[in-house]
Protein backbone atom coordinates (compact mmCIF):
# COMPACT_ATOMS: atom_id res chain seq x y z
CA UNK A 1 0.00 0.00 0.00
CA UNK A 2 1.14 3.50 -0.69
CA UNK A 3 1.42 6.21 1.82
CA UNK A 4 0.06 9.75 0.38
CA UNK A 5 0.90 11.54 3.19
CA UNK A 6 4.69 11.68 1.74
CA UNK A 7 5.79 13.13 -1.18
CA UNK A 8 8.53 12.66 -3.75
CA UNK A 9 9.81 15.59 -5.21
CA UNK A 10 8.88 15.91 -9.31
CA UNK A 11 7.29 12.96 -9.82
CA UNK A 12 3.70 12.13 -9.93
CA UNK A 13 4.27 10.39 -6.40
CA UNK A 14 4.74 14.51 -5.19
CA UNK A 15 1.21 14.83 -6.57
CA UNK A 16 -0.66 11.91 -5.50
CA UNK A 17 -0.72 13.52 -1.76
CA UNK A 18 -2.74 16.78 -2.61
CA UNK A 19 -4.75 14.99 -5.21
CA UNK A 20 -5.39 12.72 -2.28
CA UNK A 21 -6.29 15.53 0.33
CA UNK A 22 -8.45 16.99 -2.27
CA UNK A 23 -10.46 13.60 -2.89
CA UNK A 24 -11.32 13.85 0.54
CA UNK A 25 -12.61 17.16 0.90
CA UNK A 26 -14.12 17.72 -2.19
CA UNK A 27 -15.69 14.03 -3.41
CA UNK A 28 -15.88 12.86 -0.03
CA UNK A 29 -16.64 15.58 2.77
CA UNK A 30 -18.72 17.03 -0.64
CA UNK A 31 -16.49 20.54 -0.10
CA UNK A 32 -17.77 22.74 -2.89
CA UNK A 33 -14.76 25.43 -3.31
CA UNK A 34 -11.40 24.82 -2.32
CA UNK A 35 -8.70 26.96 -2.36
CA UNK A 36 -4.77 26.24 -3.28
CA UNK A 37 -2.11 28.22 -2.21
CA UNK A 38 1.95 27.32 -3.38
CA UNK A 39 4.53 28.94 -2.53
CA UNK A 40 7.72 28.50 -4.50
CA UNK A 41 8.10 24.41 -5.33
CA UNK A 42 4.69 24.46 -3.84
CA UNK A 43 3.39 26.47 -6.87
CA UNK A 44 5.29 23.94 -9.14
CA UNK A 45 3.25 21.64 -8.03
CA UNK A 46 -0.28 23.18 -8.15
CA UNK A 47 0.64 24.01 -11.69
CA UNK A 48 1.51 20.55 -12.36
CA UNK A 49 -1.43 18.99 -10.66
CA UNK A 50 -3.91 21.84 -12.81
CA UNK A 51 -2.35 20.38 -15.93
CA UNK A 52 -2.85 16.82 -14.69
CA UNK A 53 -6.54 17.71 -14.12
CA UNK A 54 -6.71 18.94 -17.50
CA UNK A 55 -5.16 15.71 -19.59
CA UNK A 56 -5.18 12.20 -19.84
CA UNK A 57 -2.06 11.95 -18.21
CA UNK A 58 -1.82 9.76 -15.06
CA UNK A 59 -5.03 7.73 -15.22
CA UNK A 60 -4.02 4.35 -13.87
CA UNK A 61 -2.01 6.31 -10.45
CA UNK A 62 -5.24 8.41 -9.76
CA UNK A 63 -7.66 5.67 -10.33
CA UNK A 64 -5.39 4.07 -7.89
CA UNK A 65 -7.15 6.17 -5.61
CA UNK A 66 -10.35 6.39 -6.64
CA UNK A 67 -10.62 9.65 -9.12
CA UNK A 68 -11.74 9.25 -12.33
CA UNK A 69 -12.64 11.18 -15.44
CA UNK A 70 -16.19 12.04 -14.03
CA UNK A 71 -13.86 12.95 -10.61
CA UNK A 72 -11.59 14.88 -12.15
CA UNK A 73 -14.12 17.54 -13.63
CA UNK A 74 -15.72 17.59 -9.58
CA UNK A 75 -12.22 18.75 -8.68
CA UNK A 76 -11.82 21.41 -11.09
CA UNK A 77 -15.18 22.71 -10.61
CA UNK A 78 -14.33 23.51 -6.64
CA UNK A 79 -11.07 24.79 -7.87
CA UNK A 80 -12.28 26.58 -10.16
CA UNK A 81 -15.31 27.95 -7.47
CA UNK A 82 -11.96 28.70 -5.39
CA UNK A 83 -8.82 30.53 -5.11
CA UNK A 84 -5.71 29.61 -6.90
CA UNK A 85 -2.18 31.39 -5.18
CA UNK A 86 1.01 31.05 -6.41
CA UNK A 87 3.57 32.98 -4.79
CA UNK A 88 7.01 32.68 -5.76
CA UNK A 89 6.69 29.71 -8.22
CA UNK A 90 9.73 27.51 -8.56
CA UNK A 91 10.75 29.15 -11.63
CA UNK A 92 12.50 32.60 -12.10
CA UNK A 93 11.31 34.99 -14.93
CA UNK A 94 14.92 34.64 -16.06
CA UNK A 95 14.65 30.96 -16.35
CA UNK A 96 11.92 31.03 -18.70
CA UNK A 97 13.23 33.53 -21.02
CA UNK A 98 15.79 31.46 -21.41
CA UNK A 99 14.11 28.24 -21.83
CA UNK A 100 11.33 29.76 -24.39
CA UNK A 101 12.81 32.81 -25.85
CA UNK A 102 12.10 36.72 -25.14
CA UNK A 103 9.03 38.31 -25.76
CA UNK A 104 7.23 41.87 -24.68
CA UNK A 105 4.64 40.52 -21.61
CA UNK A 106 7.74 38.47 -20.55
CA UNK A 107 10.29 41.19 -20.70
CA UNK A 108 7.14 43.32 -18.60
CA UNK A 109 6.61 40.45 -15.97
CA UNK A 110 10.39 40.95 -15.51
CA UNK A 111 10.86 44.34 -15.27
CA UNK A 112 7.14 44.62 -12.84
CA UNK A 113 9.34 41.92 -10.56
CA UNK A 114 12.30 43.91 -10.48
CA UNK A 115 10.52 46.87 -9.55
CA UNK A 116 8.13 45.84 -7.01
CA UNK A 117 11.58 43.70 -5.83
CA UNK A 118 13.19 46.50 -5.16
CA UNK A 119 10.54 48.43 -3.59
CA UNK A 120 10.08 45.66 -0.91
CA UNK A 121 13.96 45.56 -0.32
CA UNK A 122 14.01 49.69 0.21
CA UNK A 123 10.93 48.98 2.33
CA UNK A 124 12.37 46.03 4.52
CA UNK A 125 15.64 48.42 5.22
CA UNK A 126 13.62 51.23 6.49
Amino acid sequence: MIDYSKATFGTIKELLPAFYILKKHVLDKKQEAVDLYGFSAGGGAIVNLLSILNSDRYIKELKQIGIGRNEKIKLLNAIQKGIVILDVPLKSIEEIIEARGNTKEFEFLANNYKETTSDLLILLKD
